[in-house]
């Protein structure tokens, strides 16, 4: 049986052994969303796009290419 997962940003439905992104996590305290839980999965087209978006705009680059860790 193979479980779809549908992507937060645009909708699609992924098979879920090829998706791309997926963060769960209970936000901490100091926002506006203290105790929310964030739940997103992204197809491959989408995490591109968050990738590109957030390299553009961190101060701090987010992304390690390869083996850098």
């Amino acid at each position: 049986m193979t479980i779809k997962v549908i992507c937060n940003r645009c909708g699609k439905e992924i098979d879920a052994n090829t998706y791309s992104f997926s963060y769960h996590q209970q936000l901490g305290y100091g926002s506006v969303h203290d105790g929310d839980e964030l739940s997103v999965d992204l197809c491959p087209e989408c995490t591109d796009e968050l990738i590109t978006y957030l390299t553009e705009e961190c101060t701090i680059p987010p992304l390690a290419e390869g083996d850098a860790v």
